[in-house]
């Protein structure tokens, strides 16, 4: 953002404009009278019978002094019953999330209490409202989930919050607050679900010294003693307390209009407790508690600070970067815990950026076949981590090294898309937790995989082109293969050529001998011959018929007188 003209005076058109991070801000009481009166209208319509009055007469327009006493009420009695739906939980969630990117929020932690309605389980409430912070799809604006436990709570309902929050962790809930009415329980029960929130890795969040009541040592100790990462409202500290609370530096989550208009200070905005806490080097978020019950959103939060406290447009930077530093720095600890054991399991791979960003050095193992000579390709894998990772994805750009030659198997550039696609179902099951070194190994499988695929598919082509050469060439050298069934059909061709030549063997000496017998039935006797002077005539024929044998007894007889 570009730096603040100091000498201007602040604005709401500023404060509006400027990117801000809410992180205590109650899902319910942020729905505004209009919200509220628009799901009555449609709950009447549908039910006639509908008992509860319009919001816009029960919870008039302009009325903001709600204290301890009618505060709570307001909710159990009224908003609750109004908004118990699935349908009207989805449209006021939906609400809310609008009217916040309409103010200039970029990140923004909402803050609900489970709870069981018309036709939705403790789990179906929750389940809920996280489909409509995903389905919300802002371009400008990171929602996530804190689960409120509420004073008057059980330790066994306690835990069952806690056991919620641990199954939609990788949904988007990302921490545990303890809230409700400051009058009501004891803290002290809670110590059991705190410590099993802390073992998965979630964030405490506690409404801290909201009334005297709620201020003795004993109850503030044993809420430090739970290692909280941020407290709400702090206004009635003991100074030994406030003095703890420096020496840990914890962030703290002020809230103006809210403490002003509930009566929970005395006197105005001047003298609210942000003058003591802005010089003591914890970090400070400034937010909206219940913008729907008090009508003040961040932006005029801003703009109050700037006309009660003297802040101009460059303090007013410097406070909101510091808000969105905080809430990066309640996950900076992780992200500078990743980032040290990535430096030694990646040494010579890793380069830094910046601060919050570096680049690693995949190199591929990629088995060779004997025709193929090039090098195995390196992935760059440049990691920026946002200001409340891993709670959200880090930023991740796949590249190739400067001038590497484009291998055979792989392009960075149209892969690029299918490689990191790969990686969201890691990204989401992860989120809460360092993740970098699984996304780094499941980048390497998956292009590892993808060359191997392609390499198999090339050589299963070569080996279809080989084996039709071959079975081609060796057509030349092998006739037709003897099967069975050519067997069968080449003895069926041969018996009956054979039984065709025998059958004309046995037809050509049947007439060779009937034309035998023809001939010796016509031929003449001696007598007969010479009494017809045949006889030089017959020995001419014999002899061209070769019968000289049977003439020549015949010329040798001699007759007698």
């Amino acid at each position: 953002m570009n730096e603040p003209q100091t000498d201007t005076p602040v604005d709401a058109a500023f404060t509006k404009a400027l990117p801000k991070i809410e992180l205590h801000a109650h899902l319910t009481g942020s729905i505004t009278r209009q919200c509220l009166h628009e799901i009555w209208v449609t709950t009447l319509s549908e039910n006639p019978a509908f008992a509860l009055e319009d919001p816009l007469v029960a919870i008039p327009p302009g009325k903001v002094d709600f204290d301890v006493n009618t505060f709570f009420p307001l909710f159990s009695q009224y908003i609750y019953g109004l908004c118990n739906t699935r349908a009207s939980i989805i449209y006021s969630t939906t609400a809310v999330l609008q009217d916040f990117q309409s103010d200039g929020l970029v990140y923004l932690e909402l803050r609900t209490t489970p709870r069981s309605c018309h036709d939705l389980s403790k789990d179906d409430y929750v389940s809920t409202v996280l489909d409509c912070v995903r389905n919300f799809k802002s371009d400008t604006m990171n929602t996530n989930l804190i689960l409120s436990i509420d004073r008057k709570d059980t330790a066994d309902q306690a835990m069952q919050t806690v056991d919620l929050a641990i199954k939609h962790i990788s949904s988007g809930v990302v921490g545990i607050d303890l809230c409700g009415n400051p009058l009501n329980g004891d803290v002290t029960v809670y110590r059991a679900a705190f410590a099993k929130a802390k073992a998965h890795d979630l964030k405490l969040t506690l409404h801290f010294a909201e009334v005297l009541a709620s201020s003795s040592e004993i109850e503030l100790n044993a809420l430090l003693s739970y290692e909280p990462t941020r407290l709400g409202h702090v206004i009635n500290v003991p100074d030994n307390i406030k003095d703890e609370i420096i020496k840990r530096q914890l962030g703290l989550e002020l809230c103006l209009t809210c403490n002003i208009n509930a009566k929970l200070i005395s006197g105005g905005f001047p003298d609210h407790h942000f003058r003591y806490w802005k010089d003591k080097g914890c970090p400070l978020v400034i937010c909206t508690d219940d913008v729907g019950i008090f009508c003040s959103p961040l932006s005029n939060e801003y703009l109050l600070l700037a006309e009660h406290f003297g802040l101009k447009r460059k303090d007013l930077a410097e406070l909101n970067k510091g808000a969105i530093d905080n809430n990066g720095k309640m996950g900076r600890d992780e992200q500078i815990e990743e980032r040290e054991v990535l430096d030694s399991i990646f040494a010579d791979e890793i380069t830094d950026i910046s601060d919050t960003s570096y680049r690693i050095a995949i190199p591929l193992e990629v088995v060779q076949h004997d025709d193929e000579t090039e090098a195995p390709p390196t992935l760059l894998l440049t990691v920026t981590y946002p200001g409340t990772y891993p709670d959200i994805p880090p930023d991740l750009t796949l590249s190739a090294p400067p001038d590497a030659p484009k291998h055979t198997h792989l392009d960075i550039q149209d892969d690029r898309t299918r490689l990191l696609s790969a990686l969201q179902p890691v990204i989401d099951e992860n989120l809460g937790m360092a993740m970098i070194f699984t996304l780094v190994s499941t980048l390497k499988d998956s292009a590892e995989l993808l060359i191997s695929e392609r390499q198999a598919a090339a050589q299963s082509l070569k080996d279809i082109v080989a084996a039709r050469a071959e079975e081609e060439e060796n057509r030349k050298f092998h006739g037709t293969a003897v099967t069975r069934e050519t067997f069968l059909a080449w003895r069926d061709r041969f018996r009956k050529e054979m039984a065709e030549a025998e059958e004309k063997r046995r037809e050509d000496k049947e007439a060779e001998d009937k034309k035998r017998r023809i001939k010796a039935e016509d031929r003449l006797t001696g007598k007969q011959l010479f009494e017809k002077g045949l006889v030089g005539k017959v020995e001419e024929d014999e002899e061209e018929e070769g019968g000289a044998d049977l003439v020549r007894p015949v010329r040798e007889l001699e007759v007698e007188d």
